[in-house]
C-alpha cells in the first residue's frame, strides 16, 4: 500500500506564514507502520543553522488523512530517525524540544514520552518490544572521560 499526500497540505505555522526557502528534500518521506494501517510522514526539511537539520512530521492513515499534527515539535537529525515497534503500537522520532530528545508516541493510548538525549544526530534506534527501545551510537561518541557529580550542582559537595 502506498501512502500519498500533498506536501503543501503538511505545511503548518510558522512555516505557512513565511516565505518558504527551497527545502533539502521536498518529497515527503513516509515510515509505514509494520501493519500498514498508518505512517509517519516527514516533510519540509530545513536547516535553521549549519548542520542542524529539522523537519515537520505527522501521523497519517492509509488514505493520507492527517491523524495528528505534532505541533509545535520538529523532528531533528537524520530523516530516517523514525522507527516503529513490531506491533505498530509505538513509534519514535528524534526531536528538539528544549533540547535534543527522543519522542515516543503510543497509538493505543494516544500518549507520548520525551526522553532527553545529548546528541540525537549520531544515534540509531530500534524497538526490541513495546516496552524496550534500543539506542545505539558509534564508539567515537562516547566521552573519553566521564565525571559523575553527586549532590547539589554548584554546592561544591
Amino acid at each position: 500500500m502506498a501512502f500519498e499526500i500533498d506536501p503543501q497540505f503538511l505545511v503548518r505555522k510558522p512555516l505557512s506564514a513565511t516565505k518558504l526557502p527551497p527545502f533539502v528534500n521536498e518529497v515527503p518521506r513516509t515510515f509505514p507502520s509494520p501493519d500498514g494501517t498508518v505512517a509517519v510522514v516527514c516533510s519540509h526539511d530545513f536547516e535553521p543553522t549549519m548542520c542542524a537539520n529539522c523537519f515537520l512530521f505527522n501521523l497519517i492513515d492509509a488514505t493520507g488523512t492527517i491523524i495528528h499534527r505534532f505541533e509545535p515539535l520538529l523532528g531533528e537529525g537524520k530523516r530516517n530517525s523514525c522507527v516503529w515497534s513490531i506491533t505498530s503500537a509505538l513509534f519514535a522520532v528524534t526531536v528538539h524540544s528544549k533540547r535534543p530528545a527522543i519522542f515516543v508516541y503510543d497509538l493505543r493510548t494516544r500518549t507520548f514520552r520525551i526522553i532527553p538525549f545529548a546528541n540525537t544526530y549520531q544515534i540509531t534506534m530500534s524497538f526490541l518490544s513495546d516496552a524496550r527501545l534500543r539506542v545505539t551510537f558509534d564508539q567515537d561518541q562516547v566521552p573519553k572521560e566521564t565525571k559523575f557529580v553527586l549532590g547539589n550542582p554548584g554546592s561544591g559537595k
